[in-house]
C-alpha cells in the first residue's frame, strides 16, 4: 500500500521526509504520521446524446464499452470498437 509521510518518521529503518511517498506492508503498518495515497479516480466517459465516436480515443472507447457491459477484444481496431457501440444502440454513426 502506498502512503505519504505527513511529518518526519522512520519506517523500515529509513527516515522518511514530509510528503515522501513510499510503500508499507499493509493498512496495519500505516502510522499516525502517514496517510494513504488515494488513487486518481477517472470520471466515467459519458457519450453525448448523439455521440461522435470517431473523435474518441481507443482508451475512451474501451472505457465506454466496459461501462455498457459490452464484451470486446482489447486489440480490436477503432472501427471495430465503434461498430460494437453502434450495434448496441441499434443505429449508425460517422
Amino acid at each position: 500500500m502506498k502512503v505519504i509521510a505527513t511529518r518526519l518518521g522512520y519506517y523500515g529503518a529509513v527516515l522518511r521526509n514530509v510528503d515522501e511517498e513510499f510503500e508499507v506492508n499493509g493498512s496495519t503498518d500505516v502510522g499516525s504520521w502517514m496517510r494513504p495515497v488515494e488513487a486518481p479516480v477517472e470520471a466515467p466517459v459519458e457519450a453525448p446524446v448523439e455521440a461522435d465516436y470517431s473523435t474518441m480515443t481507443k482508451k475512451q472507447l474501451h472505457q465506454l464499452l466496459g461501462e455498457r457491459g459490452i464484451e470486446f477484444e482489447t486489440d480490436a481496431n477503432k472501427p471495430t470498437l465503434i461498430g460494437l457501440l453502434l450495434e448496441s444502440e441499434g443505429g449508425t454513426n460517422g
